[in-house]
């Protein structure tokens, strides 16, 4: 049985195109829990994507995006914004954001859009 997270997981490769994998703390506190280079040319099938977001893991994975053409997204990861605002470039305010742990974020937008 597919988790939640799976659930959630199926619906942005669906609905989105997004090429979605399994991420996991690892022990620098994040990381794929597949070797995700030939998801930049594929789409991992429904199946794999069941089978990785099983209800019975423990933790249950994060959601991890493969960026690129395959996923049709760009992420620009920020890690000190004080030290991007000083090079000048500007953000569009409804890029989609997503604030990290030690107080960066990650931009995450569709690559036709070229919001970024």
């Amino acid at each position: 049985m597919i988790s939640e997270m799976g659930k959630v997981a199926l619906s942005y490769s669906k609905l989105h195109g997004f090429v979605t994998i399994p991420c996991s703390k690892g022990k620098e506190g994040k990381g794929a829990d597949v070797r995700f280079k030939k998801y930049e040319k594929t789409k991992p099938t429904v199946s794999e994507i069941e089978e990785w977001f099983r209800d019975d893991l423990d933790p249950t994975p994060n959601i991890g995006l493969v960026c690129g053409q395959n996923s049709g997204v760009v992420d620009l990861d920020i890690d000190d914004f004080e030290a991007f605002e000083a090079l000048g470039y500007d953000i569009p305010d409804n890029t989609p954001m997503v604030k990290t742990p030690d107080g960066g974020g990650h931009y995450t937008t569709d690559i036709q859009k070229g919001n970024l």
